[in-house]
Formats: structure tokens, C-alpha cells, sequence
């Protein structure tokens, strides 16, 4: 994600492309278990709305690279902006499901 704050921020020159190439690995490594220890229906929930966030995540990402591979460099910062959005926000509640169902906070390094 670092990479593709870099590249938004960059004076436009097609250096989208490169932070933007590494972005898949961690969307796809992100899926919760509904077999934790703290499993209710709360927990539940939790882990279906960030189910349904995968899907807006590949939406944003698909319209993302056919930004990128157009001439439309204000739309592929656009859109890249988007993508950074949603998974910033699918980390907080990712970080908010573990709080849940462990009592951690991964911000405070328990």
C-alpha cells in the first residue's frame, strides 16, 4: 500500500503502474476465519461485511488498471485514491474484528 501512496502523490508520469502492479497480494491473503476463539454473532458479522469489502476492493482495483491503462491520469489517481481508501479502511476493520474476537489491539502491540 505504501507503494501506491507513493505513486499517487508523484508528480503523473506512469508511475502508477508500478506500485499499483504489487497491489493484489495483500487483498487476496486477507481472509478471516469464521472458526475463532471469540465466535458470536457479533464476530460473525464482522467477518461477512469484510467478505462483501473483498468485492468492492476488486471493483475499485479493476476500475483502478483500466484507469492506468487508458490516458486518463487525473482518473487513475482517482482512482487509485479509492483503492487506498478501502483497503485503509478493510485494515481498521479487520484490526476491529480481531479486537472483537481476541480482546487484542494489534495498534498497541498486545
Amino acid at each position: 500500500m505504501a507503494a501506491l501512496q507513493r505513486g499517487i502523490t508523484a508528480p503523473s508520469s506512469g508511475r502508477y503502474r508500478k506500485g499499483y502492479k504489487q497491489r493484489d497480494a495483500p487483498a487476496r491473503q486477507s481472509q478471516p476465519s469464521p472458526q475463532s476463539p471469540g465466535d458470536s454473532f457479533e464476530v460473525a458479522s464482522e467477518i461477512d461485511h469484510l467478505r462483501r469489502e473483498h468485492g468492492l476492493i476488486s471493483q475499485a482495483l479493476a476500475t483502478a488498471d483500466a484507469r492506468i491503462q487508458g490516458a486518463d491520469t487525473r482518473g487513475a489517481r482517482s482512482a487509485i485514491q479509492n483503492v487506498v481508501k478501502l483497503l485503509t479502511q478493510h485494515r481498521q476493520h479487520g484490526a476491529d474484528l480481531l479486537y472483537h474476537a481476541y480482546n487484542v489491539d494489534v495498534a498497541a502491540g498486545d
